[in-house]
């Protein structure tokens, strides 16, 4: 009920009451959210604390990222020397190659050289072979003709013989021995003619068949000596037997180095045929190491390929990280140095506490973050309130006594 003091409306004590009421309702509930404030502020000191912790796990990753950053271009360095060690050895084998490849040249022209002249020697052989053969032949035509020769000689001998034995009655028989010598000139000349088949050295032999036929037709002129003529002709003639002999001698000698050529011409084609196949056997051989050095050449450049790659970017990680680096090494160091035990073990605290206080955060904090915009007005406005309460509950006759008298029970 609303009461009048000097013309001035003033709240009952049934208002007053239900006002006070209200405002300890108020001030109990400000008394709670003040209350509240400082275990709120421990949890935001906790989760400054798991900040904190947060930062220093970052901290730590980041100094084994400078230790993995480091240990990369350690590796980069040994890389890149591992590549320069490479490359110096693909150059050496490509130094090689070339050198097995000017040598490989020059056996192909060498064996080239030498198959040119194997073709030609072949060629000289089968030349030798046909004039061996050529040869063989004529040999064989000297030898019949050198045995009709000698046949013929003893027929001359054995007419010669007679002759002497005949030389009393030379002339009675003169006649029958122009006839007889005309018979041996045929034959002469018939020799001659054969004889002129023979080698060179069977020439000498025709001219003196022809001087026993011109010492026939001399012996036709001159009867009275026929004895010493036909004495004469019998030894001519053995000298024409004995150079016959000599003749086929030289033959024989001849078919004998004929068929020693043949052999070392043989044994000379069967070299060059062994050297032929070694010759295949090394081009084979160059053109397998030809092939093996392509294929290194091959992996050489793959291998300077990757490790270019590689070089450009350990060059950009040391470009991008070693900045970063250095200015993270003092703090890194300051933060080791000051880290101790206790530290770590709050830290490994904190970490297994995350969950919770991530919940309530989440849950609790959060919230009234939220609502702290309004709370400073509201705290204002209370206080106000409050004051004009204990304003008005000083005006109140009577509240003094009951004050002290409340007080005077706490006290008791």
């Amino acid at each position: 009920m609303a009461l009048r003091i000097a013309g001035l409306t003033v709240p009952g004590p049934t208002e007053v009451l239900s006002g006070a009421a209200t405002v300890l309702d108020w001030t109990g509930d400000a008394a709670e959210v003040v209350a509240s404030l400082p275990s709120r502020a421990a949890d935001l000191l906790d989760d400054v604390a798991g900040l904190v912790g947060r930062i220093h796990t970052i901290a730590d990753r980041v100094d084994g990222l400078l230790d993995r950053v480091d240990d990369v271009a350690a590796r980069a360095s040994t890389l890149i020397e591992r590549v320069d060690t490479v490359a110096d050895t693909a150059t050496g084998l490509v130094t090689r190659v070339s050198t097995v490849a000017d040598d490989a040249t020059g056996l192909i022209t060498r064996v080239s050289t030498v198959a040119d002249s194997a073709t030609g020697l072949v060629e000289r052989v089968s030349v030798v072979a046909d004039s061996a053969t050529g040869l063989v032949q004529r040999v064989s035509v000297v030898a019949e003709n050198a045995t009709g020769l000698v046949d013929r000689v003893s027929t001359v001998a054995e007419n010669a013989t007679g002759l002497v034995d005949r030389v009393s009655t030379v002339a009675e028989d003169a006649t029958g021995l122009v006839e007889r010598v005309s018979v041996v000139a045929d034959s002469a000349t018939g020799l001659v003619d054969r004889v002129s088949t023979v080698a060179d050295s069977a020439t000498g032999l025709v001219e003196r068949v022809s001087t026993v036929a011109d010492e026939a037709t001399g012996l036709v002129e001159r009867v009275s000596v026929v004895s010493d003529s036909a004495t004469g002709l019998v030894e001519r003639v053995s000298v024409v037997a004995e150079n016959a002999t000599g003749l086929v001698t030289r033959v024989d000698a001849v078919a004998d180095d004929a068929s020693g050529l043949v052999r070392r011409v043989s044994v000379v084609a069967e070299d060059a045929t062994g050297l032929v196949a070694r010759v295949g056997g090394v081009a084979e051989n160059a053109t397998g190491v030809v092939e093996a050095a392509n294929a290194v050449a091959s992996r050489a450049g793959e291998v300077v390929e990757a490790a270019s790659g590689a070089s450009t970017t350990a060059t950009e990680l040391l470009d991008l990280y070693v900045p970063m680096a250095r200015r993270a090494a003092p703090l890194a160091s300051r933060f080791v140095e000051e880290f101790s035990e206790a530290e770590l073990q709050a830290a490994i605290k904190l970490v297994d506490t995350l969950p919770t206080v991530t919940e309530s955060v989440e849950s609790d904090i959060l919230p009234i973050l939220a609502t702290l915009d309004r709370v400073g007005p509201d705290v204002h406005e209370l206080l106000d309130v409050l004051k004009e309460v204990r304003q008005a509950i000083n005006g109140v006759p009577g509240f003094s006594f009951l004050r002290k008298r409340g007080s005077e029970k706490e006290d008791a």
